[in-house]
């Protein structure tokens, strides 16, 4: 595990708040690789712990988790395409003042505040389901507590996409019981191309920040998806078995050495997989 980064301070400003501890310790796995086998032979994956706190496994697991969101938002453009209804997206991005920041500090009250928010663009702006996921620093200060809420979501058939964003800013203020300014951004589309990239920004993961940021989370009546966990071969049309694993550094030898003696591969060699317990199809 590595050390646990310098203490966060709650804003730029000087304000004469404690400093917040809200880091967790971030870890680094060692990968290992998946021997699948087909018709055609057998070949290998990575696969690693994809845990949220990980530094090795951040951008692959950042890539899953934006496709199956990506991926949600297809199933119902499908179905509004099977209607002959109009599918867009709308993205709202709220900022916590650097005056509350403290207070958000605790994950109880953050919670509290995204669900809030979700029903003021439920009720007040007709949000049918959507995706909310929490950054806790910006682009400019990561060395900086900056909570935001991001929420990627579509509309009821009838309501607008283009929403009173004042009217917006007004209740979330009520919502943060905070008078003074407070910064939100909208806006709205229907390309892939831009909704793909909005599913990759906001499913960013943090790892320092994985224990306090939690899970992405779901809100409203949306869509089932099951992700695709049979893989067939695209050569041989067969289907893919998972036989059991290679270690990281058998790999990483035959990279280096062994290609070019000519050595067949790890995963070619029955003594060095460590094969999974097959079922019992008796």
């Amino acid at each position: 595990m590595s050390k646990k980064r310098p203490v966060i301070y709650n804003s730029p400003s000087n304000l004469d708040y404690p400093n917040l501890l809200l880091q967790n310790e971030t870890t680094r796995c060692e990968p290992r690789f998946i021997v699948k086998e087909c018709a055609c032979g057998r070949n290998i994956f990575p696969s690693s712990c994809m845990n949220k706190a990980c530094l090795n496994c951040n951008e692959r697991l950042n890539a899953r988790r934006a496709y199956a969101a990506f991926n949600r938002f297809q199933i119902y453009k499908k179905t509004l395409v099977m209607k002959k209804q109009t599918f867009a997206y709308c993205y709202t991005d709220f900022t916590i003042p650097p005056a509350l920041r403290q207070q958000y500090a605790d994950p109880k009250a953050w919670q509290k505040l995204r669900r809030r928010i979700w029903q003021i663009l439920r009720k007040e702006f007709g949000a049918l389901f959507g995706l909310e996921a929490t950054h806790p620093i910006g682009e400019d200060n990561p060395d900086i507590f900056h909570p935001h809420l991001n929420f990627l979501y579509v509309m009821k058939n009838g309501f607008r996409n283009f929403i009173a964003v004042e009217r917006l800013r007004e209740l979330f203020q009520t919502a943060l019981k905070y008078s003074g300014p407070v910064n939100l951004y909208h806006a709205y589309g229907n390309s892939n191309r831009q909704l793909m990239h909005l599913c990759k920004y906001i499913t960013r993961i943090f790892p320092a920040f994985a224990a306090w940021a939690g899970a992405l989370r779901w809100y409203g009546r949306y869509p089932k998806y099951k992700p695709i966990t049979d893989c067939y071969c695209s050569k041989c049309q067969q289907k893919f078995r998972i036989i059991g694993f290679v270690d990281r550094q058998a790999v990483s030898n035959w990279d280096e050495f062994g290609f070019w003696r000519g050595r067949d591969p790890p995963w070619e060699r029955d003594s060095e997989i460590t094969f999974f317990k097959q079922p019992n199809l008796d």
